[in-house]
């Protein structure tokens, strides 16, 4: 790279042009004095020598500067001061020849001046002052060779001004030589520095690169000293971490205080040779319950030649990442459940609807004696115990079919008033507080019902003392980044219901697990344990929230959120009033395998007044079906063997008797009715086991419907 290139663009410019217009001048006037040569008398021989000269270098100079102009900038210029500078010297000495007249030398010495201004603008190099000082010489020398020449008088009178002019263009190009060196030199000096710029610059870009590849990076990336202090890091170990001033602080010190042991432990391991790396994963160090989680490696990194022995660390953020394995696993143990579940449910709750029904049935007869009445009691209770026992645990398997309904939350609060009152003790109050305005909510109103009670039975037992117990409603807007928080939860309007207590609160230990099933700080007898978790499983199946807040003598807080309807106002459920045992004479087609719970229902449902016919498949059913027989209700159970379950008996059987009402009764319906927890729209189902009660009343509604 030579020098011209560090010019201005602009600077080159113009001092080429103005290289091209004197050159341009000095050739076209060398043309000019030859062409006057040709006249007698008007030139001398010496001028010609000078004239002819002249064109030609000046040529040659103009003709490599219109052919090359980038490279050869700073030569040319030089070139053309030097031979003007030569060229002014001897036209003197030609003049003072000629004439004799010292006088005649000056008009051709002023013009240095202008050609030491000349060299100064054109010539873009740091050799112009060089250049200035031969340009100066040169009418010195010439000088002192016409002086020596002139020693010898014949010698000077032959040679003359030619052969001084001679002289002094081989001096020009000794000259010219000797700045051709000294500018190799330059070009050479100005070309290692223009390389040593150029690798810094490199290196400060690959440096550049570097830092913004180790910032960019998604990872927490940082150099230790062998004290443990940070030495470096990138902004991503930063915003993990969010401490502003990480450099030079201890890795122990951004620790949980619990979790610094462990490292301490294994750090000094690394720091005293005894191992080359290792990992670790802990909690960082912060105010909050939710503590971030962090996964780092630790490498040793011996001793280069400019930097001193440190450990490397790489570091994630596994906040997220853990907390989606623990929903995972959560999951799996939920499915888990639900699968077990599901798999005892059917054959369970047939066995109880068998008890219940039979127990119920020798209640009623006043023909045993008061013993046996109360012995029949106590497997009713015991019946309805182990009913309630198999639907929390379905409910906390989210297992449970869920009629959701339009509901006013507010007036299902109040209208359970007396229920929650009753379940609490007289030291305890209640307090209602229901927000105007409250959004309408799309849920199973009968298992929020039970979930308010569960809640109000938890809190009741943390209160033996006595104490208050709040119920709460407000509009709710769960957003993105609470969302991001909890990965459970969906962003969206909802319908929050917070149930608050007095009592002795939870350690954070017992927080943790409160809505495992079967887990109970009660003791024995007390609880089963899944109150919470069924609470938890309805919550989640229908699409909502929940979240418990507790601190140990400060009470209790569970919020739930309930999914918002868009529906209108008037379509919202209100509960029908409670009907006396219901009666009947329509004729009912049981469709049962099971001996025993056939059986069963058709002895009840003959004691409410129906006219009865039983069927252990849905192949014998159709046959019943598509003869005479007026069948007024086909009562069935959805998980039957033969190839048919109830959902296909009832779709056959309305083809060819449209007007044939239909009631599902199940204790584990799996995906035949039931699609992502929710009955199919006008199924009609009776979950077993089931009393008298819920039978008669059940059959009364399906029968007494509006035809769809």
């Amino acid at each position: 790279m030579t020098p011209f290139t560090e010019a201005s663009a602009e600077y080159a410019r113009r001092a080429r042009t103005i290289l091209l217009v004197g050159l341009s001048i000095a050739f076209v006037g060398s043309l000019l004095g030859i062409a006057f040569s040709f006249v007698p008398g008007s030139i001398s021989t010496a001028e010609i020598w000078l004239i002819s000269i002249c064109g030609a270098v000046s040529g040659i100079l103009l003709l490599v500067l219109v052919l090359k102009p980038a490279e050869n900038l700073p030569l040319i210029a030089a070139s053309a001061a030097i031979f003007f500078a030569f060229y002014l010297a001897a036209a003197s000495l030609v003049a003072f020849n000629q004439t004799g007249e010292l006088v005649l030398m000056f008009p051709y010495l002023f013009w240095y001046f202008p050609l030491i201004a000349f060299n100064k603008f054109t010539n873009p190099s740091q050799s112009r002052r060089f250049i200035d000082y031969l340009i100066v010489a040169s009418a010195a020398f010439v000088f002192a060779v016409y002086l020596a020449l002139e020693d010898i008088e014949h010698y000077a009178l032959q040679l003359g001004a030619p052969s001084v002019f001679l002289l002094s263009f081989v001096s020009y190009a000794l000259f010219l030589n000797l700045f051709a060196q000294y500018r190799e030199r330059y070009v050479a000096e100005a070309e290692r520095l223009q390389a040593l710029e150029t690798a810094s610059l490199s290196l400060r870009q690959n440096d550049e690169r570097l830092r913004q590849l180790f910032d960019s990076s998604g990872t927490g990336i940082g150099y230790l000293g062998i004290n443990g202090a940070i030495q470096s890091c990138n902004n991503t170990f930063l915003e993990i971490t969010r401490f502003d001033a990480s450099l030079g602080r201890s890795f122990e010190e951004l620790l949980h205080p619990e979790d610094r042991g462990k490292w301490l432990e294994d750090f000094r391991s690394l720091s005293n040779r005894e191992r080359t790396s290792f990992d670790f994963e802990g909690r960082l160090a912060g105010k909050g319950p939710n503590a971030r989680k962090i996964h780092a490696n630790f490498v040793f990194t011996p001793a280069s030649r400019l930097l001193p022995e440190s450990i490397m660390f790489i570091c994630r953020d596994v906040t997220a990442q853990r907390a989606a394995e623990e929903n995972l696993r959560q999951s799996q143990k939920i499915e888990s459940l639900g699968q077990l579940t599901g798999g005892i449910a059917h054959d369970f709750n047939n066995l109880l609807t068998v008890i219940l029904g039979n127990g119920e049935m020798l209640e009623r007869d006043e023909t045993i004696n008061p013993r046996s009445r109360q012995l029949a009691q106590t497997v009713v209770t015991a019946a309805e115990r182990g009913a309630d026992l198999t639907k929390r645990l379905l409910a906390f398997a989210r297992r449970q079919p869920l009629e959701p309904k339009v509901i006013d939350v507010n007036k299902l609060i109040h209208g359970i008033e007396g229920l929650l009152r009753r379940t609490l003790n007289e030291d305890i109050d209640l307090e209602i507080a229901g927000a105007g305005g409250l959004w309408r909510a799309e849920i199973d109103p009968g298992q929020l019902e039970a979930a308010l009670v569960n809640l109000a039975v938890n809190a009741r037992d943390a209160m033996p003392d006595g104490g208050r117990l709040t119920i709460e409603t407000s509009n709710a807007t769960l957003d993105d980044s609470y969302a991001d928080a909890h990965s459970d939860v969906t962003p969206g309007q909802y319908v929050m219901v917070s149930v608050t207590d007095t009592g002795s609160g939870m350690s954070k230990e017992t927080l943790e697990r409160a809505f495992e099933p079967f887990f109970t700080t009660k003791g024995a007898g007390r609880g089963s344990g899944l109150g919470l978790s069924m609470v938890f499983g309805f919550v989640k199946q229908s699409g909502g929230h929940a979240k418990i807040y507790s601190e140990l003598g400060e009470g209790t807080c569970v919020k739930i959120y309930l999914p918002r309807s868009q529906a209108e106002s008037d379509a919202a459920y209100q509960p029908g009033p409670e009907r006396p045992e219901s009666t009947g004479t329509e004729h009912v087609l049981v469709v049962e395998d099971d001996e025993l719970v056939r059986q069963n229902v058709l002895r009840q449902l003959a004691d409410l007044g129906y006219r009865v016919t039983g069927a252990e498949n849905g192949v014998k059913a159709l046959d019943i079906l598509k003869s005479d027989a007026s069948i007024d209700l086909l009562f069935t159970d959805v998980v039957m063997p033969g190839g048919m379950n109830g959902r296909q008996l009832a779709e056959a059987a309305v083809k060819f008797r449209p007007s044939l009402k239909v009631l599902f009764t199940s204790g584990y319906t799996e995906n035949a009715i039931v699609h992502q927890g929710r009955l199919d729209r006008g199924v009609q189902l009776l979950s077993k086991p089931y009393r008298r009660e819920e039978l008669a009343a059940k059959i009364r509604k399906v029968m007494e419907a509006d035809p769809a």
